[in-house]
């Protein structure tokens, strides 16, 4: 599809299994894993705003599709990594 960003397969299998490794091996290595509030969440999405922002500025400048970068980034990491 011209003009739409697509996931490429395995990259949508590779995500959700990283995802859980990623977690057993810091489990592995008596790293903490703190869990946010989603209060807490929005704190650091709003902190981190401006940043991203400036990316997606840059990116579009370039001729680059940043915020659907962005946003994809976001939707295939909410699908395979978290919960």
């Amino acid at each position: 599809m011209e003009g739409k960003l697509q996931c490429p397969c395995f990259l949508r299998r590779w995500g959700r299994r990283r995802c859980r490794s990623w977690w057993e091996v810091c489990e592995e290595n008596g790293i903490e894993r703190i869990e946010l509030s989603a209060a807490e969440q929005e704190k650091w999405r709003e902190a981190a705003k401006p940043t991203w922002d400036k990316w997606v500025a840059e990116r579009e400048a370039e001729g680059v599709p940043g915020q659907e970068i962005i946003d994809e980034t976001l939707r295939l990491f909410e699908k395979y990594c978290e919960g």
